[in-house]
């Protein structure tokens, strides 16, 4: 009886003790899935979801062989990540170009990853509560809403998995080496590379982890034992050849993509300055996670000195202090250097893209940060109870929990938050625009967003922004013009495109639209030169053609416009302003019979077309000729 007795308290402790640690774990993952649950009724957006899904050439077709082939192959996305572009494929297989699909995926691989996040820590130190409590600002703090809420960021989710599942395979060969469990790291750690080169600083992080908590490199008392670090080294060697190479093969991408900006258009300096300062400016947005944006622009007008001297004085302190900390508080040590070392690929050394910082780059990085407090603050609070009553130190543990708790609160509540803003490219960008200053990108597709809705009046004023801050961008001069021509400023309309026309001359759309612009304002000469070259760069444009056509018309000459709007109408059956034109040509040359005819076919075509309609009517109350 004893026995059975014993054998119960044993068995009752132990579902106490699992119900401890995963009931809190679950529920983490469960309120996860909630702040992000949001994100299944958002769109793509028009910010890198065209390149990497909904007009690529090759994802929305889904799973081939030809498809295969080509994301093994393919650097045209400026990386060679095979395995991100055949997870998008399969999102297609499974749910088509629905959004919600796409962004379920990257919220289902998030919640894992806090997951296995939980497991790795725990099972390498042995603790719950830090474990959890990183775990927990890596689920739901709002800089990571980026990685998780935008579609193309799959790389950064997909990439993660792998990273945690190498760091898992490594903590188990770390505690049983062996031959087999060597080759699951490389496996995992290639899978990871396949992804997304961010892994590339993952050799060095297992370095760290061999300090602490592996405890492979050496002890409290004598932490640097340099002949077993020279073994850990070359222990890792396979694993920094493949770094190496996914990074001269990532540069080669982004070189032959033209991403990586010149010295000539961004000094040494200025990418020196930008990084320092970047190092604090994440520090600061983690801890006070507020006006997140998708892009921040760089800060070409240059840096103050005395804010790069000081960044640099800071970051040369803390790391002094992470050294003089490695013996007595290890986890700041690794925290720190963690924290610094991943984000070197990403912190602007060798820029890519025109952004001085992104949320999505501390994905990663963000992991070594909160190491710091989760370990530190439990051991400072031990450290001032020791000669405390002892249920002192539980007291105030029950504090910190309960203060965790409510920062989990507000963190979830920002982040939900920040992932409305997601829902579509409108939202996105004009958010961006009202939190940063002089936000070019972020103000020019705000304006592009909201005439892509048909509010022009609404956009112009973020076009004239744009263009304030860079005055020579074409494609946002177009989209000024676009907006000035629906709006009826004809004449605004006509000037922005030829200023548009004068940097950009082969852009067969603008040509069109400058036509079109013409041809309203009663200008046919100019406006059958600017089409005749439009149809230079756009033989085969319908709106060119068809433009083309009236302008022939108002020149008064009606012969070539019926030769040319008939073999048009030929090769474009369905086009009902090409219709609604021909059937104006044949009006003006006293064909009213088959000018009723045409304006007939364009509203069985577009039965909304007014101009086919009203001349439908206009003809049919006249005598037909013949009847």
């Amino acid at each position: 009886m004893t026995t059975q007795s014993q054998e119960g308290q044993q068995l009752t402790r132990l579902r106490g003790s699992v119900l401890r640690t995963w009931v809190p774990v679950l529920l983490l993952l469960a309120t996860t899935g909630l702040v992000y649950g949001r994100m299944l009724q958002a769109g793509f957006v028009a910010f890198d979801d065209g390149i990497y899904v909904t007009h690529n050439r090759h994802v929305p077709n889904g799973i081939t062989a030809a498809n295969l082939r080509w994301a093994f192959t393919t650097l045209e996305t400026a990386t060679w990540q095979p395995l991100t572009l055949i997870s998008h494929m399969l999102d297609v297989e499974m749910f088509g170009l629905w959004p919600g699909g796409h962004h379920l995926t990257n919220v289902i691989f998030h919640v894992v990853n806090t997951l296995l996040l939980f497991v790795v820590l725990r099972y390498m130190t042995g603790d719950w509560g830090p474990p959890l409590f990183v775990a927990a600002v890596f689920a739901l703090h709002p800089l990571h809403v980026e990685s998780v809420a935008w579609v193309s960021e799959r790389k950064d989710v997909l990439s993660t998995f792998f990273w945690l599942l190498t760091m898992l395979a490594f903590a188990r060969y770390a505690r049983a080496p062996g031959i087999g469990a060597y080759v699951a790291v490389t496996l995992a750690f290639g899978l990871g590379l396949m992804a997304k080169p961010m892994l590339v600083t993952l050799p060095c992080v297992l370095l760290l982890f061999d300090y602490w908590p592996l405890r492979r490199i050496g002890t409290l008392a004598r932490p640097w034992q340099m002949r077993a670090a020279a073994k850990l080294i070359a222990e890792k060697t396979p694993w920094f050849a493949m770094a190496v190479a996914s990074s001269l093969t990532t540069l080669l991408a982004q070189r032959g993509t033209e991403s990586v900006i010149s010295i000539e258009n961004l000094p040494p300096g200025l990418r020196i300055g930008n990084a320092l300062v970047s190092y604090w400016r994440y520090v600061g947005k983690t801890v006070w996670p507020v006006d997140l944006a998708v892009y921040y622009p760089f800060p070409h007008g240059g840096i103050p000195a005395i804010q790069i001297a000081l960044a640099a004085m800071g970051l040369t302190l803390v790391s002094a202090a992470a050294f003089y900390l490695v013996r007595r508080a290890p986890y700041a040590f690794v925290g720190w250097f963690w924290y610094l070392g991943t984000l070197v690929p990403v912190i602007g050394f060798i820029q890519v893209g025109s952004q001085a910082m992104a949320d999505r780059y501390t994905y990663i990085p963000l992991i070594g940060l909160s190491m710091i407090p989760a370990w530190g603050i439990p051991e400072l609070l031990a450290r001032a109870s020791r000669n405390e009553a002892a249920g002192v130190l539980k007291k105030r543990l029950r504090v910190v929990v309960a203060a965790g708790c409510a920062l989990c609160a507000v963190w979830s509540w920002l982040t939900f938050a920040q992932a409305g803003t997601w829902r579509d490219s409108l939202h996105l960008f004009r958010h961006a625009a009202d939190v940063t200053e002089n936000n070019y990108l972020a103000l020019a597709n705000t304006g592009m967003a909201l005439n892509g809705k048909g509010r022009f009046e609404e956009a112009i004023p973020y076009l004239e922004r744009a263009l304030a801050i860079d005055p020579d961008r074409a494609g946002t001069l177009f989209d000024l013009a676009h907006a000035c021509e629906s709006t009826g400023r004809i004449a605004d309309a006509i000037a922005l495109y030829r200023r548009g026309l004068a940097i950009r001359p082969g852009d067969g759309s603008a040509l069109t639209n400058l036509g079109r612009c013409l041809l309203s304002s009663g200008n046919p000469e100019a406006a059958l030169e600017a089409l005749t070259q439009a149809l230079r760069y756009r033989p085969d444009s319908e709106p060119t053609l068809s433009n083309y056509g009236v302008a022939l018309i108002q020149l008064g000459r009606v012969r070539d416009a019926l030769v040319h709007l008939n073999d048009a109408a030929r090769r474009y059956p369905a086009n009902a302003d090409l219709r609604v034109n021909l059937g104006i040509a044949y009006a003006a040359n006293g064909d009213a019979a088959s000018a009723l005819r045409e304006f007939e076919a364009a509203l069985q075509l577009d039965p909304g077309n007014e101009q086919a309609r009203m001349n439908s009517q206009i003809l049919r109350s006249q005598p037909v000729a013949g009847d």
